[in-house]
């Protein structure tokens, strides 16, 4: 059987008290995407899997994230939604674990076909 949840808008989530990103579903699409992201797939065979995945995050980061709130850059100022940002947004550890649930969550729906 086949659970269909057929969720197509963005949807705001506050990942730590203050930032709150603007997310796409993250279905099979955006998870091929971020896997086949240059970030990725720089990844030597020899990189330990905690590292992979905490790349795969950050790239599904750069795939799903439209915009956000409480995101400054290094002057003080609103900063754009750009992978560079995003990447360093994700470099800070509360946001990172914040994040993954939403990650892993479509991993597992993928996995049981439903995603």
């Amino acid at each position: 059987m086949i659970r269909l949840n057929p969720i197509t808008s963005s949807k705001w989530v506050e990942l730590v008290p203050g930032v709150s990103v603007l997310m796409d579903p993250i279905g099979t699409v955006a998870l091929k995407e971020a896997g086949a992201s240059p970030e990725v797939k720089a990844l030597s065979a020899d990189t330990h899997p905690d590292v992979n995945f905490v790349h795969f995050v950050r790239a599904v980061a750069c795939v799903v994230i439209s915009d956000w709130k409480g995101v400054e850059d290094e002057k003080g100022d609103p900063a754009p939604v750009t992978h560079a940002y995003i990447t360093a947004l994700m470099d800070m550890h509360p946001v990172y674990q914040a994040f993954v649930p939403h990650v892993t969550k479509a991993l597992v729906l993928v996995a049981e076909k439903n995603g």
